[in-house]
């Protein structure tokens, strides 16, 4: 898992050319399994018959008109069902155990312990897409179902902000935060990083944190000297 895709210097200009289209290696990525540890998997017909197959519920939104990432959200989160509302991106890969503790500082408003409790809400995931690349599209949907916990996820919602290119069949074949009870509690996680060039997985660090000036951009900022002595080494505890 994990491993970089490297492209031949043969096929290095139609690597160029389809990069272009979604801004990240598009050939690399139509070259890696949709679940890394099982062998590629091969989609013929559309999106709602392929989700049908799958061990979780997952349900199709489709927005009648572009309607930006914010709205597409709501109308994802508006259908939910599980006590609590994760969003994820298209194109992303969750890691082995990246739902416990993002589930358990949203029950307690802590993570005082790395033991979590039995009793931890379930779920929705909601990811919302705009001509995304069906690969990293059903491999972030793989990667949801495969490292949660089954118990947990309650279904996985994909809302398609009218998407353009619509796409029937594969060729070959990363932001998070929760909203749940109480209301005031939200969470991010440490964001780790997968190359666009290669698809090589990296691992984010704990010495940055995200959040937004007052123009609403996105940015990432430098954890205080007080958050790092407060967590005396200690990487799990949250900023």
């Amino acid at each position: 898992m994990g491993k970089a895709v490297t492209i031949p210097k043969a096929e290095q200009e139609k690597m160029k050319d389809m990069f272009k289209i979604n801004q990240f290696n598009l050939m690399a990525s139509d070259m890696i399994a949709l679940n890394r540890s099982l062998p590629d998997v091969r989609l013929d017909g559309k999106l709602e018959n392929y989700v049908r197959m799958l061990e979780v519920p997952v349900r199709v939104l489709r927005m009648e008109q572009r309607s930006g990432l914010i709205r597409a959200r709501l109308r994802g989160a508006a259908a939910t069902k599980g006590q609590v509302i994760t969003f994820l991106d298209a194109h992303c890969e969750c890691t082995t155990g990246w739902l416990e503790p993002l589930l358990a500082r949203i029950k307690e408003d802590r993570c005082k312990s790395k033991v979590f409790p039995d009793d931890l809400p379930t779920t929705s995931v909601v990811i919302v897409f705009h001509n995304e690349a069906w690969s990293t599209l059903l491999r972030t949907v793989h990667s949801v179902i495969t490292r949660s916990p089954r118990h947990l996820l309650l279904e996985i919602l994909l809302v398609d902000d009218a998407s353009e290119r619509v796409l029937h069949k594969l060729t070959c074949y990363p932001s998070t935060g929760l909203v749940g009870v109480p209301r005031k509690a939200v969470v991010c996680p440490i964001i780790d990083v997968i190359s666009d060039e290669t698809f090589e997985y990296m691992a984010g660090s704990d010495m940055t944190y995200g959040g937004f000036n007052w123009k609403l951009n996105f940015r990432w900022y430098p954890v205080p000297q007080r958050e790092m002595d407060r967590r005396k080494g200690d990487r799990t505890i949250p900023v």
